[in-house]
């Protein structure tokens, strides 16, 4: 008995690897930053509130980020840290002053970003290219 529980248990919890490559980046030594969010909480400047949190250089970030993620409904955020004080940083408005982009966006946001607008649905292995677009 004990055995079939674990084992459903295990099948709840499936894990997915999905693949983030980084297109658009301009500036050859700036650090990238990526988090992958579950909900609003945080969306998109609180880096270190996402779920799944990465940096490194943009030759790394172009080759692809590899996230082990279970089934659900994510958002993910990716900046280039210009200024080296790893912050996003932004207008008064809320607008990115920084090269930024955020999973599902075709074009340059022209307002802050939110988290229902790079949501998307992970339910298998998958691979996600997100353009950084300059403020």
């Amino acid at each position: 008995m004990k055995y079939i529980f674990i084992i459903m248990m295990l099948m709840n919890f499936r894990s997915y690897s999905s693949t983030v490559r980084v297109t658009g980046i301009e500036e050859k030594k700036a650090p990238v930053y990526m988090a992958v969010f579950e909900t609003e909480d945080g969306f998109p400047y609180e880096v270190e509130r996402g779920i799944f949190v990465w940096n490194g250089t943009p030759a790394e970030a172009k080759k692809g980020v590899v996230t082990n993620l279970s089934e659900g409904r994510y958002s993910i955020v990716i900046f280039q840290d210009s200024n080296g004080n790893g912050k996003m940083d932004r207008w008064f408005w809320g607008k990115p002053k920084e090269p930024y982009g955020i999973s599902k966006a075709i074009k340059k946001p022209r307002r802050r970003p939110k988290f229902q607008d790079g949501a998307m649905d992970l339910d298998g292995n998958s691979v996600t290219e997100i353009r950084l677009w300059n403020p």
